[in-house]
């Protein structure tokens, strides 16, 4: 493994049963993920993604198919976390961390958000498993007042008539029991499992340099056989 920190999640699995038990739902917000200096690297060297990409306020690519990710032209280091993300050391990890019976594949993602993009609680597609998200912003290219937070909310009860996406934020607070804002600048990651109660959100980004946007990698147990 070359960016991926082994060590780490080796030390994640022997707490698997603790992270488990976490309420709403497991998550873990942390640094450690990542080798030493290789999130910088990282951030550095994310690739930049064509206006075919383009949806809305924000660019996509979201495959389970890596060699579509490998044409993006990366760099070494971003050819180095694919395969590390693709390796059987890191589907083990995730099998055993979400207690994943099923066969699934890694669903690859790029999401680069600009100013005014705003999604609404929503619990994932049920064809995943867990989620892990690599934020590909900190200090020097993202401010906490630009929004753009993993937010995550524990007994959240929606109203059926509701359009839960385009939901406002303060609607969505009101009827969340507590709120959790995951630290995307000073933290490397967020990995969570889904489950019926994975309720969340992205904050409205409020960016006002159109030469910046929230930029993040994710990494998917994705059920795609059966």
């Amino acid at each position: 493994m070359k960016v991926l920190n082994q060590d780490f999640y080796k030390e994640l699995l022997k707490e698997k049963q603790t992270f488990l038990s976490i309420k709403p739902y497991p998550w873990i917000n942390a640094t450690g993920f990542l080798k030493p200096g290789m999130r910088s690297k990282l951030i550095a060297k994310a690739p930049e993604l064509g206006e075919k990409y383009l949806i809305g306020d924000m660019k996509r690519i979201s495959t389970i198919n890596k060699q579509e990710i490998l044409d993006l032209g990366l760099s070494e280091t971003w050819q180095n976390f694919i395969d590390d993300i693709s390796s059987e050391f890191y589907k083990n990890f995730l099998r055993e961390m979400l207690d994943i019976q099923e066969d699934f594949d890694i669903l690859y993602e790029f999401a680069y958000e600009n100013n005014r993009f705003y999604l609404g609680p929503h619990t994932d597609s049920p064809l995943k498993r867990g989620t892990q998200l690599f934020y590909l912003n900190d200090h020097s290219n993202w401010k906490l007042e630009w929004g753009g937070r993993t937010i995550l909310y524990g007994n959240f009860h929606p109203l059926n008539n509701k359009n839960l996406k385009s939901m406002p934020l303060e609607e969505v607070i009101s009827l969340s029991e507590k709120v959790y804002y995951a630290d995307i600048l000073n933290e490397e990651s967020l990995f969570f499992k889904k489950t019926n109660d994975s309720w969340h959100s992205i904050e409205p980004i409020r960016c006002p340099n159109p030469g910046y946007n929230r930029r993040i990698f994710l990494a998917c147990a994705f059920i795609t056989k059966n």
